[in-house]
């Protein structure tokens, strides 16, 4: 997640929802600290705000066992049309960083 995304993620969405605000912030490892760069040393918190920024769309998530759709879905609505990320790419990588039993 890009810092300006992160920070339009605070700033506009997190800030006027403290229940929600709380429960990521309970994420964070003792002494860490709700910032951009916390989500390079901590996947929880990371994955936290990467489920509060697809929160903001209003488009259902796919099942968890469709990955292509997931692809397509993170495309569209996470990096952009714009954006360099790929839906080949992602399922590219799938394997890698997923169980592939996870799902079944």
């Amino acid at each position: 997640m890009k810092p300006t995304t992160y920070d339009d993620c605070w700033n506009k969405y997190l800030n006027f929802r403290s229940t929600l605000a709380n429960r990521v912030k309970h994420t964070l490892d003792p002494g860490q600290e709700a910032q951009a760069a916390t989500m390079k040393v901590n996947d929880r918190y990371a994955a936290a705000m990467c489920r509060v920024r697809y929160m903001r769309v209003p488009a259902a998530l796919p099942t968890a066992n469709d990955i292509e759709a997931m692809a397509s879905y993170g495309k569209e609505h996470y990096n952009t049309p714009q954006g360099k990320g790929l839906p080949e790419e992602f399922l590219d990588k799938w394997p890698q960083y997923v169980n592939t039993h996870a799902f079944d």
